[in-house]
C-alpha cells in the first residue's frame, strides 16, 4: 500500500467552564479541558490486490499529531489508476490516546 498524498489534520477544540454556578459551592470557573473534535482532510492511498487485507483488517498507521487511533474511514472516491485501486480515504470518526490537556495549542 503507498500512500499518494495525505492532508489530514485533527481538530482540537477547548472547552471553558463559564463558572457561574448559582449554589455558590464551586470557588470559580474549572480547569478547561481540550478534546478531540474530529479530523478535517483525506488520506488516498494505491492498493494492489494483496494490500486489500491489510485495510480491511489493520490500521492505517497515519502522520497527525496528536496520533489518531480507532480511525473510521469513509470512502468518497474509488478509481483504478495503471491496473491499481485508488481511495480516497476521509475520517467518519476517530479517538486519540494522547494527553490533549498538555498541548499548548488548538489544531
Amino acid at each position: 500500500m503507498q500512500v499518494i498524498s495525505n492532508t489530514l489534520k485533527p481538530i482540537i477544540e477547548t472547552w471553558d467552564d463559564p463558572g457561574d454556578y448559582p449554589n455558590g459551592l464551586a470557588q470559580g470557573p474549572l480547569p478547561s479541558r481540550k478534546s478531540l473534535a474530529g479530523c478535517e482532510g483525506a488520506i488516498v492511498v494505491e492498493l494492489e490486490l494483496s494490500d486489500i487485507d491489510q485495510l480491511i483488517n489493520e490500521q492505517i498507521e497515519t502522520e497527525t499529531n496528536p496520533t489518531l487511533t480507532n480511525i473510521r474511514w469513509h470512502v468518497p472516491e474509488i478509481a483504478i489508476v495503471a491496473g491499481k485501486i485508488r481511495l480516497a480515504l476521509e475520517v467518519d470518526t476517530c479517538d486519540t490516546d494522547d494527553n490533549l490537556d498538555a498541548r499548548d495549542e488548538d489544531c
